[in-house]
Parts: structure tokens; C-alpha cells; sequence
């Protein structure tokens, strides 16, 4: 962006530094203008507080068990077997034993569920009779997801829970 901006800057004529500016500023001011955002397109199919939650839950527990027998090794642990490609890996210096550092991990997944999260519960306090909530979510790599509640054909709140 800098650069770009040098690069208006150093232009002589004025009538050139507005059309860069008006190209520059044109995202910003489109997306900003768009009341639904995230865009149609981006929406999934419609879906209720249950349905979300209870998936939400299944995955959460799929991912306990999954990583319910991870471990975890401190640098200052030794092994002269080590491969070089394995020597490379940066080890996280620790004070913490791995059965410690195994439950904190754990304990994140289980944190960071969408019935803990903040965000979740606002939407849900605003939820009233007739209202639809969709998940949503960029194309792939290039943004946002989460879930919108709409109300009469308007975004009237939005959940992100993370980036593409």
C-alpha cells in the first residue's frame, strides 16, 4: 500500500492522482456501502441455533478424541536418533511437562466451541421469531467464515469465526 501511495504521490498531474486515489479508495468504499455483507453468494444453506450447535459439538468431540493422545516433547528433551529434517523443527522451550501441555491443548478445543464464544451469544440474544441464521464463507483462501442472522432480507449481525 505504501508503495502505491508513493507511487500517486509522485505523479505530476493532478487530474491522474485523482483517478489513482478514486482506483485505490474504490474497494473500501464498496464494501463499506454494502449493507449484506457478506455478499449473497457467499451464503450457505439456512440452519437453526440447535442444528449449528450440535454440530459444532460433534466436531469438538471428534477432534477430543482425535487429539486425545498427542504428545508433546520440550527441547530440552534428547534423543541422539534424531533426523536432520527432524533437527530443524523449532521446539517450543517449555517448563511444562507434556501431560501439562496435552491437557492445555485439549482444553483449547473444548474453549474454543461456539456455545463458549462471545460473539455466538450476542446472536443468539438477538434471534426472534422469524428470523434465519446462515453460515457463510469466502471463497476459499482469500477470507472470512462464520454465520449471519438475517432479519426481513438484511444482515443484521454477523459471527466470524475465523479466515480462510
Amino acid at each position: 500500500m505504501e508503495s502505491m501511495l508513493s507511487f500517486v504521490l509522485g505523479v505530476r498531474s493532478m487530474n491522474m492522482k485523482l483517478i489513482y486515489l478514486l482506483f485505490l479508495a474504490y474497494p473500501f468504499v464498496a464494501i463499506s456501502g454494502d449493507q449484506n455483507f457478506p455478499p449473497r453468494h457467499w451464503w450457505q444453506e439456512q440452519a437453526t441455533i440447535e442444528k449449528i450447535e450440535k454440530d459444532d459439538a460433534v466436531d469438538v468431540d471428534s477432534k477430543l478424541k482425535r487429539f486425545s493422545n498427542i504428545s508433546f516433547k520440550s527441547s530440552d528433551s534428547s534423543n541422539e536418533n534424531v533426523s536432520e529434517a527432524n533437527s530443524r523443527i523449532k521446539r517450543v522451550k517449555s517448563s511444562k511437562s507434556s501431560k501439562e501441555m496435552q491437557e492445555k491443548f485439549l482444553e483449547t478445543i473444548k474453549n474454543n466451541a461456539i456455545v463458549n464464544n462471545s460473539e455466538w451469544k450476542i446472536l443468539k440474544s438477538k434471534f426472534i421469531e422469524g428470523d434465519a441464521i446462515y453460515g457463510y464463507a469466502a471463497p476459499p483462501l482469500s477470507g472470512p467464515y462464520g454465520y449471519i442472522l438475517v432479519r426481513n432480507n438484511a444482515v443484521i449481525y454477523d459471527v466470524v469465526l475465523g479466515d480462510q
